[in-house]
């Protein structure tokens, strides 16, 4: 089922009734103050609104305001005290097996198995028909025997499980056993403390969608480090289940550092926090704290800001569907009441992304999130919006045009000013990146009181994949953000050979660039690159002399600049250089004459070509754009001056565009 369909059920506060209605999966909810939306989620979520996607509200539903939904601190995780919390369970588990071997031994014997057989559960447990065919006096009865056997043990491991419920009190337990006992009943015949809890569910443990456990999981993972080490150096004799793994085996089972999973997902998600590992020799107790890089200073979950508190969450989030280890829960219905509130329009664009690729997407969860936000409005997909109208009570389809007019109704004119900053909309994280780090380099060669902050319209999974990008996001937000009034937001998009500007989407070096990948491996940026790497390639190649160094290079004069990159250029295009050439000036004061075969090449095209004719810059390469984010930051930190003049024409037209 896709649809949510909502219906009346009870009074609660000013939601008196409501005609019954179906929604979409995601439904952005808007309407005037007072109109009941708030009322409304309440009324959801305690059973007075009924919803078809959930029909126990109790564990379906899920609601979350932007003061509530905050990730907490867990505390300091003691992995000793865990250790001695499971060596009780499992001592309890202990004494019901021994309680058990007595009457299965006995019947193991009357059924005609040797004695020496059934000394042990473990080797009881062992015996399989073909075993027991050998075993047995008369060998036909092996099938039936086997058979009674089976079921023996497994009426004892139910016996087991049932005993260790109502002798176990911890809530922890009593949560996890019914489904490890539903998955694998067996395993409370398990006699190796060890092998019972390598099962994932009491491994990894269990935490809500929009927390973090990571005192546990980290340890956790920690400990299995340390025990893998252990089985290397004194491995267990006649245990084929404890054994040492290398390390792709390690992390096919248990899965990459849990750290680094999570300091991506932070990354993806473009927050400015880190999540410090535990000391990997130590076994010390540890708890998760974050490291704010652009301050290098550390913090607990509670210091972040509200509008860092619900990007965290929502990153968290992201984790948790992304990562298998943990037990999780996620709602049928979650319903977010405002939680844009203390967000940027920046952030308010990956606040949706999240919802709709996370949750709705990714794991089935339907949401409703109300807003009293114009860009939230601006930015949503048309076909969410939905207005909470008083007079019914109901909730109608609504136009962005009607939802913008319902939230600025009584402002004559809804104007988002930056006094000055210029939010510029990029195709991709890496466009975002690239861009940011030029201007930043150049910005003091821009003679301007404006500024410039580049924002990606696509959202990068945690495989480094970019979704949702390209040209036409761009413009679908950009207008949007526009209609409502936003006199600060531009976008800048690749030329890709057909592209024209216009007042708020501007085209990087039109006519002349395919796009930034044809800015940042501009021949003279990639023939830098390439001496600085491999310096011998380059003589090789007759690219430069044996006693050029990368070192000397502010000193070339033109005429060795434009003999380098047509060899550069020879290499990526397989032939001699052809008449049809474009004039690129570079901050430095020279001219090149470049292909414009070159120039115009499909951006990822020439990114691959570039790759595949110089194989040793791959390394560079391990993660999108790698190799264009190190020529600006490594060639152009050493040498500013090569960069091509038309980036700085683009930015210089973008801050003085008068609209």
């Amino acid at each position: 089922m896709t649809d949510n369909k909502i219906s009346f059920n009870s009074v609660h506060k000013s939601i008196t009734g409501l005609a019954e209605t179906t929604l979409p999966k995601l439904v952005v909810l808007t309407g005037r103050n007072g109109s009941g939306k708030t009322h409304l989620l309440e009324a959801i979520n305690e059973g007075n609104v009924r919803s078809t996607l959930a029909p126990n509200f109790q564990s379906d539903v899920l609601l979350f305001d932007w003061n509530s939904i905050i990730p907490k601190d867990t505390g300091v995780f003691h992995p000793s005290q865990h250790q001695t919390q499971r060596s009780n369970w499992f001592q309890q588990i202990r004494m019901q097996q021994e309680n058990s071997l007595k009457q299965i031994q006995q019947q193991a014997i009357s059924w005609g198995i040797p004695a020496e057989h059934c000394t042990t559960l473990t080797k009881i447990k062992s015996l399989d028909e073909q075993k027991l065919q050998s075993l047995l006096s008369d060998s036909q009865q092996a099938p039936s025997v086997y058979k009674n056997l089976k079921n023996l043990l497994n009426q004892n491991a139910q016996n087991i499980y049932s005993q260790t419920q109502r002798n176990i009190g911890d809530e922890q337990w009593k949560k996890a056993a019914p489904k490890i006992f539903q998955e694998t009943p067996d395993i409370f015949l398990e006699t190796s403390e060890s092998i019972f809890f390598s099962n994932r569910k009491l491994l990894w443990g269990e935490v809500d969608a929009f927390q973090q456990a990571f005192g546990r999981l980290f340890s956790t993972y920690r400990d299995l480090i340390h025990l893998n080490d252990r089985l290397e150096k004194y491995p267990p004799k006649n245990d084929e289940d404890l054994k040492h793994l290398n390390q792709e085996q390690f992390v096919e089972k248990h899965g990459e550092p849990p750290w680094d999973f999570v300091n991506r997902i932070l990354e993806v998600c473009n927050l400015d926090f880190r999540v410090e590992p535990p000391p990997l020799h130590e076994v010390s107790s540890y708890e998760p704290k974050l490291n704010k890089l652009s301050k290098d200073v550390e913090m607990r979950f509670q210091d972040l800001s509200s509008g860092e508190k619900v990007l965290m969450s929502f990153a968290l989030c992201l984790y948790n569907a992304s990562d298998e280890r943990q037990e999780k829960h996620f709602p049928k219905l979650l319903l977010l009441d405002e939680v844009d509130a203390p967000l940027h329009p920046s952030m308010v664009l990956s606040l949706l992304k999240t919802i709709q690729d996370v949750l709705v997407d990714g794991k089935g969860v339907s949401v409703i999130l109300t807003t009293h936000s114009p860009s939230t409005v601006a930015l949503a997909p048309e076909e969410t919006l939905y207005e909470m109208n008083p007079s019914g009570p109901l909730v109608e389809k609504i136009s962005r045009s009607r939802a913008l007019s319902i939230l600025t109704s009584g402002v004559p004119t809804l104007s988002v000013s930056f006094d000055g900053r210029r939010q510029v909309f990029v195709e991709s994280k890496t466009d975002a990146f690239i861009y940011e780090k030029l201007y930043q380099a150049y910005k003091q060669r821009l003679n301007t009181e404006r500024s410039l902050t580049f924002i990606e319209v696509g959202r990068t999974d945690s495989t480094g994949v970019e979704k949702n990008s390209g040209c036409a996001q761009v413009e679908r937000i950009v207008n949007a953000l526009v209609e409502n009034g936003n006199s600060s937001v531009f976008g800048l998009v690749d030329w890709d050979g057909e592209r024209e500007s216009s007042d708020r989407i501007h085209v990087l070096s039109p006519r002349i660039r395919d796009g930034v990948e044809t800015l940042v491996l501009d021949p003279v940026l990639l023939a830098a690159t390439v001496i600085k790497e491999n310096h011998q390639f380059c003589v090789d190649k007759e690219i430069i002399n044996a006693d050029d160094r990368y070192t000397h290079m502010g000193n070339w004069d033109q005429s060795k600049w434009q003999s380098i990159i047509n060899n550069i250029q020879k290499i990526i295009l397989e032939r001699e250089q052809p008449a049809d050439s474009e004039n690129i000036s570079y901050l430095s004061g020279m001219s090149l004459n470049v292909n414009k075969e070159y120039l115009h090449m499909d951006d990822h095209a020439l990114e691959e070509r570039v790759i595949s004719k110089f194989g040793f810059l791959q390394p560079k390469n391990n993660h999108a754009g790698g190799l264009m984010k190190h020529i600006v930051t490594s060639v152009l930190g050493d040498y500013p001056d090569l960069l091509p003049r038309d980036l700085i024409t683009t930015f210089s037209t973008i801050l003085d565009a008068d609209v």
